[in-house]
Order: structure tokens, then C-alpha cells, then sequence
């Protein structure tokens, strides 16, 4: 058989769709669609491996018996990666899927590794092809390589799990994005983190790969709502109204995830997601804008003996992003106090009360005027007290803070806008009289970037030492320094490197 053109890869492809092995056929078709420019070819590939995905799952995702199925000599020529035209034509489907396996199906993916096919986390599935994948927990770092393979280029996990997130050192080096987003086991998510989950899909970084435990509850929650909002589609983020109801939803994703959507509450949810969709004309609510960039003001005496740095907001109006940024640019020079991050108002209490080497920031909301007086009685060592007022309107700190997915304390939901409400009864404006040296508020993200330019050490520049050039050979120019080439000269040949390839292949003009 020719499968030198796409006219073999055709011929291989109907032959083995009549013999009802579908995986061949699919990857044959996609061979044949990737070798021809015309039209009516492309678009008779298309068709008919949406007819193989009835029965076996896209790209060279194998089930055990398919795997063996394949005749080895064979193997090598139809498991080419496919290019972005074809898993873009292939996303573009407008195609409700059928094939339904149960979770403990084992599947793999063809790889370069040895052996060459390497089991999948359980319960993988693309509910759109190459856009949105759904499976249970990785069990390591390989299962992440074997996502980040060209056959499946997963760009962003969405992990779910209430657990800690997956280490980082699994996603160094593989180009895909980590968000964890927890969610308590057996329990749905709120609105507004289901807001935050489709906004995902707004991103550049797709496909995207959501998982929980099992694959089945909080990620078949997940899933279900992505269904009512948009089928079994691409996501529109102009998409005004539901394109299934939940029990619709529901249904046609246990008929392809057989266990999907463990508990009532989830059952539940899903309702309420596609009536919140109805009743705000978004499937994803647009973000408030942010402040136009505005200098920074400051009441009293900045300068270099301010040792303690009280940060006063509302929850989500850019405290810890300030706290972060200073931290990257000087870690040595400051202590952090965070209550979000110890855990705990005793542990701050005693961090700040201890004279520290350096300065100090202490990162809390600090709304009322004695919570603030407190914590200066504590920080008795304080000769230069700084009170820093991030003073952001509250609708703008509500918008940020249901967009964070991973606070330690404030989940995107109803326990942000009880906190905003506690937080904003308490406000007092901070001013001098309460023992600050100085007063900085801060209205935009520019005025944040420049206070923290002002309290960072300035940027180191380290040039790289200049070599002089053995020889000019014409592009040199008057800053250039050269060698001189009359000294040490010697008989022989002189070989000129242009560049090096990238398989360190050196090309070299001999003279």
C-alpha cells in the first residue's frame, strides 16, 4: 500500500473504516488530510473521521484493544502529530459525541518514550476535541509530559481538588499553566467560581484539562455547566443564553462519562448555573473595568527610616499583589506578616511584636481605626510607622476578589461578599493622628507599580564585557573593537562560524 500521498492514506482509511477499525481509520484520514490541498478531499477526511469518532476517541488516544489492533509496520506511518489546521478543523465540529466508556477503561497515548504507548490518568476524555479535556487526578510529573505531548499540547490544568496543588516542579519546562482552583469533595461549585472557570476559556492557553479526584464529580460538575452554556462547542464568549438545559446536560454527559455528577448538590447546581446564565443574558458576566492610572498620594514624611508598612483595604483592592511585588524585588530587606497565610491572628501578632532585621509590611485588611492603633501598640520597635490606603471603589474589590482562585481564606462565593460587608462596616479612613508618619493612598494599579519602585533598591545593569573580533569582515562597525590581525598571524586555514543550529551543527566557511 502507497502511503507515500494522501491517495494511499485514503485507500488505507476506507478499508480499515469497512473492517470497523476506527482508530486506524481516523489517523489515516487525518494522514490523508494533512497531505493534500484539496478542498474536497479535506473536507471528505473531515466527514468521515467524524463518523471513526463514534467509536474511538480523537487524536492517538488508544483504548487497550485498539492498541493492539494496529499492525506494527503500519503504526509508524499514521501516528504523525496532528497540525493546528486539522485540530482546528476537528474543533470546529459542530458534533455531539456518542462513544461512552466507563472509567476504568484504560487508555494511552502514543509517545516517543518507551514503550511507546503510556497509560493516561483514568477517565480522560476530550468533551471538545482539543479545546476541553476532562480526567482524574495526575498521578505525577509524567502524566503532565504526557499531556504536554504534541498529541494532546494541554496548555492549562484546572485542578479542583481541595488538597494541595500539584507541585510545581511537575509543570517546569512543559509551557502549560497550573491554576488550583478547591473545591470541597462531593460539593459543586459556587457561581462565581463557575464564572471564574469559564473565564479560562477566554485565554489563549487552550486546550484546557480539568480535574478532581475521580474525573466524575467536582470535574463532571464543571463539565455539565460547560455543556449548558455552550454544547458541545467551542467556547463564544459573546454567548448570551443557554445552549442545552441541565437536565439535558446532565444526561448527554452520562451518556459519554458513564457516574458523572456524583451527588444531588451538584445535580442542583447545574440547574442553577443555567438559570443564572437566563437571568444576566452572559454566560460570562464582564469584568468591572479598572481605574484610569492616577500618581500616587501621599500625607506626611516618606523616606528611608520608615521601618513598618500597615496596608489598609478591602478585600481584593491589590494588598498582597503590592506585598508580592515589593517581595520579588528586595526579599532580603523586608518581612512579610500575613494573617491569610499563617493562618492565624496569634502567630502575626507575635511576628510583629519580634524586632526585625529589616522592614515590615504587614499585609491585612486593617479597616477600623483600632485594629490599626493595635497592631501599632504591638510593633513598639516602630519608629516610622507608614500606613498604605488601597482605596478602591467596593464593587471593583467584589469583581477582583471572585477572580482569585486560590485566596487561603476567601473562596470566590458568598464568603467574599461577607466579608466585604463586615470589612466596609468597620472602614475608617486612615490619617496621621493615629500615630503614622505618613499616609499613602493608592487608587490605581500605577500608582501601586510606582510605590513600589520607590520603596525597591534600583535595578542592577551588568553589561557584558566586550571581546574584540578576530577578523572584520566587512559588517564590523565603528564601536566594534577588532583584533589585530598582523599579530601572531600564521599560515593555514581560518574557519568563520555563522551561527549554530539547533542540533549543534556548526556550518563553517573555510577560506
Amino acid at each position: 500500500m502507497d502511503l507515500q500521498s494522501y491517495k494511499g492514506y485514503l485507500r488505507y482509511a476506507d478499508v480499515a473504516l469497512r473492517l470497523y477499525r476506527s482508530k486506524e481509520s481516523m489517523l489515516a484520514y487525518g494522514c490523508a488530510f494533512q497531505n493534500t490541498d484539496e478542498p474536497k478531499v479535506k473536507s471528505y477526511c473531515l466527514k468521515q473521521m467524524a463518523q471513526c469518532s463514534r467509536f474511538s476517541e480523537w487524536g492517538c488516544v488508544f483504548t487497550g484493544d485498539e492498541m493492539k489492533n494496529i499492525p506494527s509496520d503500519l503504526l509508524s506511518h499514521i501516528v504523525a502529530p496532528w497540525n493546528t489546521e486539522l485540530r482546528t478543523a476537528v474543533t470546529d465540529f459542530d458534533l455531539s459525541p456518542t462513544l461512552s466508556l466507563p472509567s476504568k477503561e484504560a487508555l494511552f497515548l502514543y509517545s516517543d518514550m518507551q514503550p511507546p504507548f503510556q497509560k493516561l490518568p483514568r477517565f480522560f476524555r476530550w468533551l471538545v476535541p482539543f479545546q476541553f479535556a476532562i480526567m482524574s487526578t495526575p498521578r505525577d510529573g509524567h502524566d503532565i509530559s504526557l499531556l504536554n505531548s504534541p498529541h494532546l499540547r494541554i496548555r492549562h490544568v484546572l485542578t479542583l481538588t481541595e488538597e494541595e496543588p500539584l507541585p510545581r516542579a511537575w509543570f517546569t519546562g512543559t509551557g502549560i499553566k497550573h491554576t488550583h482552583l478547591p473545591i470541597p469533595n462531593e460539593h459543586p461549585p459556587t457561581i462565581e467560581q463557575m464564572d471564574l472557570i469559564m473565564r479560562l476559556f477566554e485565554d489563549d492557553a487552550l486546550p484546557l484539562l480539568v480535574h478532581c479526584g475521580g474525573g466524575k464529580g467536582r470535574a463532571g460538575t464543571v463539565a455539565a455547566c460547560y455543556l449548558v452554556a455552550y454544547g458541545f462547542r467551542k467556547p463564544d464568549g459573546d454567548s448570551r443564553q443557554p445552549v442545552m438545559s441541565a437536565n439535558e446536560a446532565i444526561a448527554a454527559l452520562r451518556a459519554i462519562r458513564p457516574g458523572s455528577i456524583e451527588t444531588s448538590q451538584q445535580e442542583a447546581f447545574v440547574l442553577k448555573w443555567c438559570s443564572a446564565i437566563w437571568k444576566r443574558q452572559h454566560v460570562v458576566p464582564p469584568l468591572l473595568p479598572e481605574p484610569l492610572p492616577t500618581p500616587l498620594s501621599v500625607e506626611g514624611e516618606l523616606n528611608a527610616e520608615n521601618d513598618l508598612f500597615v496596608l489598609v483595604g478591602l478585600p481584593g483592592s491589590g494588598k498582597s499583589w503590592f506585598s508580592k511585588a515589593i517581595l520579588a524585588r528586595h526579599s532580603k530587606g523586608w518581612l512579610h506578616i500575613s494573617q491569610d497565610e499563617s493562618g492565624s491572628r496569634a502567630i502575626s501578632e507575635t511576628e510583629i511584636g519580634r524586632r526585625p532585621l529589616g522592614r515590615v509590611i504587614l499585609d491585612r485588611c486593617n479597616t477600623s481605626a483600632a485594629d490599626r492603633r493595635n497592631w501599632l501598640r504591638l510593633a513598639a520597635w516602630a519608629k516610622s510607622p507608614v500606613c498604605v490606603w488601597f482605596d478602591y471603589d467596593r464593587d471593583l474589590c467584589i469583581s477582583r476578589a471572585q477572580n482569585r482562585p486560590d485566596h487561603p481564606t476567601l473562596p470566590p462565593g458568598g464568603r467574599v461578599r461577607n466579608a466585604m460587608d463586615q470589612m466596609e462596616k468597620a472602614f475608617v479612613k486612615p490619617s496621621l493622628q493615629e500615630g503614622f508618619k505618613a499616609v499613602v493612598t493608592i487608587r490605581s494599579i500605577a500608582a501601586s507599580q510606582e510605590f513600589v519602585l520607590r520603596l525597591s533598591p534600583a535595578v542592577k545593569l551588568y553589561k557584558y564585557p566586550r571581546t574584540p573580533h578576530l577578523l572584520n569582515l566587512g559588517a564590523a562597525t565603528d564601536d566594534d573593537l577588532v583584533g589585530d590581525s598582523s599579530v601572531g598571524a600564521a599560515s593555514g586555514h581560518v574557519v568563520i562560524t555563522e551561527k549554530v543550529l539547533p542540533n549543534n551543527e556548526i556550518p563553517p566557511l573555510i577560506l
